[in-house]
């Protein structure tokens, strides 16, 4: 009550900006359906009429259920059947998933513009296809194929989720619930089919089942735990004969000789100072990391953590308990980055060019992160006194903080050339490239970039323009005419002698046809 009707209600076929006095009375007495916003799924059948008298609109209507118009006495009909879709359109139309309307072989008759956004597929490319056709790829499912083809097969419901690929190729989860459209006969007329996009929500489904089966892994990593007690001078280990250790029962139950003797004699005083800390109650827990000497001779390094689990009335520990974790890959792979490290120092300090790196912080900062030394030999300055001081003429730093604007907001690549004057030595030209690296852990957008020397070429580029100057000069001072054309006869230039001669302007005869404007003896002298 007391509520705009367009908030409550929606006639089917009139847009809620077209519903006024003038639009009500152009349908007054006629046959509408009402669609009850609130509940999509309920439907209003009847007539709006006109009371003059009192100036208003009475509407008079059924319920309509189970998509059907009830209309007394009177036998459904092909075009009563198509009004019944008409509506269940409009229904759908307002769905933010995806619906799809097929006849009774499957074959697509009408779809919703949420199915053409989340697919790609436009209304006239999907009427007349199959849903199989246009959705599924080499990665659905063909057990989740064979039960819809089945449940359609028979005019049954469906329920299933589903790998599908868009019209780009991009894949998808879906959700399809179908169910099958009868006429009054009881007749198989179609399906009505609703399909959501859950790709979200399987992949939260993989991340959990990943995060799992890492904490699975990890649990089986944990697998080499030993337990020291204090008493009998003993290490007992709760895995034997394994990879790691590579000892039988039979020779770790002698005690704990053999893991002693195996600890790389560089590292042995690691130990050695734990124990006896541990032994005077200075420490509660110890992790360390150590090589040890495998049975067959390798160096293998051991992530060895421990913490004492009982204490006498002094506070001295009688057990410990830890784990040893095999980190020799992690240890390979620390050596290799400290050896890549090395690589790129020195690559970056011999290429002639500067290396570094500059970020777009959230707060809306910026600057550089990362310069490399090569600087020095490059443009004469140190990094330092390149951070702390402006080199570049304001002109060209005004385009550059333009280039880098729009950089920051599209993560385009940035490329500039200017010049930089450093007190005490000439000016030079410097060309500057970079691209969008990564996101930091602070939510800063890193680029990666180089600097690079590029007055030498700058300087020919002078020369090359000053000299086409002169020729041009020249050309357009001679008392002979000349004109160039180019392969298609196409005129490109011609001197001040031959606009004389011929009567025309520079402006008039730049890409005329020269075989149209002048009669040649030999049309091959334009070859």
């Amino acid at each position: 009550v007391n509520t705009p009707f367009s908030e409550n209600f929606a006639i089917v076929d009139i847009s809620d900006q077209q519903i006024d006095f003038l639009s009500l009375k152009s349908i007054n007495e006629q046959s509408v359906s009402l669609i009850v916003k609130n509940d999509l799924s309920k439907l209003i059948s009847g007539n709006f009429e006109f009371i003059e008298n009192d100036s208003y609109f009475l509407f008079a209507g059924t319920s309509v259920n189970n998509l059907e118009i009830i209309e007394p006495n009177l036998k459904q009909t092909t075009r009563e059947q198509k009004e019944q879709l008409l509506i269940l359109s409009q229904i759908a139309e307002v769905n933010t998933n995806s619906v799809i309307i097929t006849d009774s072989k499957d074959i697509i008759t009408w779809v919703n513009q949420s199915f053409t956004t989340m697919t790609g597929y436009s209304f006239d490319e999907a009427i007349g296809r199959k849903p199989e056709h246009l959705l599924h790829g080499p990665s659905t499912s063909q057990t989740t194929l064979d039960y819809l083809n089945a449940q359609v097969s028979k005019g049954g419901s469906f329920n299933a989720d589903i790998y599908n690929y868009s019209k780009s190729g991009v894949p998808y989860w879906a959700r399809i619930k179908g169910q099958p459209i009868h006429n009054q006969n009881g007749e198989l007329t179609g399906f009505f089919a609703l399909i959501e996009d859950i790709t979200k929500e399987k992949e939260s489904q993989e991340r959990l089942k990943e995060s799992e089966n890492r904490f699975r892994v990890a649990l089986e990593k944990i697998g080499n735990v030993w337990e020291h007690d204090f008493i009998t001078g003993k290490t007992f280990f709760s895995k034997t004969n394994n990879e790691f250790w590579s000892y039988s029962n039979e020779e770790l139950e002698q005690g704990d000789t053999n893991w002693w003797d195996n600890v790389h004699k560089d590292d042995f005083h690691l130990l050695l100072s734990n124990f006896k800390k541990y032994r005077r109650g200075q420490i509660e827990s110890h992790n360390e990391e150590y090589r040890i000497i495998h049975k067959n001779g390798d160096i293998r390094w051991v992530l060895d953590r421990g913490v004492v689990i009982e204490k006498d009335e002094h506070g001295r520990p009688l057990r410990v308990v830890g784990t040893h974790t095999d980190i020799t890959p992690i240890k390979k792979t620390e050596q290799e980055l400290e050896q890549r490290v090395k690589q790129f120092k020195s690559l970056s300090e011999n290429i002639p060019g500067v290396i570094y790196e500059y970020e777009y912080r959230e707060d809306g900062t910026d600057g550089l992160r990362y310069i490399s030394p090569a600087i020095k030999r490059v443009f004469g300055i140190t990094a330092d006194e390149f951070w702390n001081q402006k080199y570049i003429a304001p002109a060209d730093q005004e385009r550059i903080n333009e280039k880098q604007q729009y950089s920051r907001k599209t993560l385009q690549p940035f490329y500039d050339e200017s010049e930089i004057t450093i007190p005490g030595l000439s000016t030079r030209w410097y060309a500057v490239h970079s691209s969008y690296s990564y996101t930091d852990q602070n939510n800063a957008k890193v680029f990666t970039g180089f600097m690079s020397d590029i007055t030498e070429r700058k300087s020919i580029e002078e020369s090359l323009r000053i000299n086409e100057e002169k020729y041009r000069s020249i050309l357009a001072n001679m008392k002979i005419g000349l004109l160039e054309v180019d392969q298609e006869g196409k005129i490109t230039y011609a001197n001040n002698s031959f606009c004389y001669m011929s009567g025309y302007t520079m402006p008039e005869l730049i890409g005329q046809k020269s075989a149209e404007l002048f009669l040649f003896n030999d049309s091959s002298d334009l070859e």
